[in-house]
C-alpha cells in the first residue's frame, strides 16, 4: 500500500497566494452587509438598550450589561 503525503500548511498557503482569483461578488457582499448589520446592532446597544428587552420590561441593571457586551462584541466583529 502507497501512502500518500498530504500537503503541508505552508505548501497550501504557497498554492493559495499564488493564484490570484478574486472573491466572488456574493462573498464580498455578504462580509459587507454582515459587518453593517453588526454595526447596526453596536450602535442600537450603545443608543436605545431598551430596544434590546420587551416593550413592557424594565431597564435593569442585567440589560445595562447585556448591551454593554453586545456594544463591544459587535463592534469588535464589524472592525474585523
Amino acid at each position: 500500500m502507497i501512502a500518500t503525503q498530504r500537503p503541508s500548511a505552508v505548501e497550501l498557503s504557497m498554492k493559495l497566494e499564488a493564484s490570484n482569483a478574486p472573491l466572488p461578488w456574493w462573498v464580498v457582499a455578504s462580509v459587507i452587509v454582515g459587518a453593517l448589520l453588526m454595526g447596526a446592532g453596536a450602535a442600537i446597544a450603545l443608543i436605545r438598550p431598551a430596544m434590546l428587552v420587551t416593550p413592557n420590561a424594565e431597564i435593569t441593571a442585567a440589560v445595562r450589561v447585556y448591551a454593554g457586551y453586545l456594544i463591544s462584541r459587535n463592534l469588535a466583529l464589524a472592525s474585523l
